[in-house]
């Protein structure tokens, strides 16, 4: 009896139902990530990717990249695409934010799929942007790395985010 009231009052609140979907999505996320060699695999796999398109991207503008692996090198500047630079965490979150809102499974999975692809884009040019930062203005690099970048990048998942969900419930709403 107790188990069905409680039932009851996760379907008559959907915030709160959301709020468990979401920690849901993220608790399963990184247990799935704590399997020992899957964390690693995909974290190198997003390493050499973001790498090596930074690096394809940096060359197209006729700047003189240097890439061995997840290592890169401009002008003297050498940086490694680490764990951190690949915004694997942030695409959980703003995969499990989408789940988590009560829409459409259809939008709810074109919202992961374009989603992913726009927060693993813009993660790139935050990479590029940051290894450039680190070529002309050395002494604010680190600021840049650990604060700004990141403050601007977490804005623009949640500006992204609040498109998504204005999207579609406009839409839902002229239905």
């Amino acid at each position: 009896m107790a188990f069905g009231k409680i039932g009851l009052f996760f379907l008559r609140h959907k915030g709160l139902r959301g709020g468990v979907l979401f920690l849901g999505v993220l608790i399963t996320g990184c247990l799935i990530l704590s399997i020992n060699g899957v964390r690693d695999y995909w974290e190198q796999l997003f390493a050499l990717a973001t790498a090596k398109i930074a690096t394809r991207i940096l060359t197209c503008l006729g700047m003189g990249i240097q890439a061995d692996g997840n290592f890169l090198a401009l002008h003297g500047f050498n940086v490694a695409i680490g764990p951190g630079c690949i915004a694997f965490y942030e695409i959980f979150v703003f995969a499990a934010a989408i789940t988590a809102y009560p829409l459409r499974m259809k939008d709810k999975f074109a919202g992961v799929v374009l989603g992913v692809v726009a927060v693993w884009a813009t993660n790139l040019l935050r990479v590029i942007g940051l290894l450039i930062s680190g070529v002309y203005f050395p002494s604010v690099f680190e600021l840049l790395h650990d604060h700004v970048a990141q403050a601007i990048f977490i804005l623009f998942m949640v500006v992204l985010w609040i498109s998504w969900v204005g999207k579609c419930t406009k839409r839902i709403a002229a239905q």
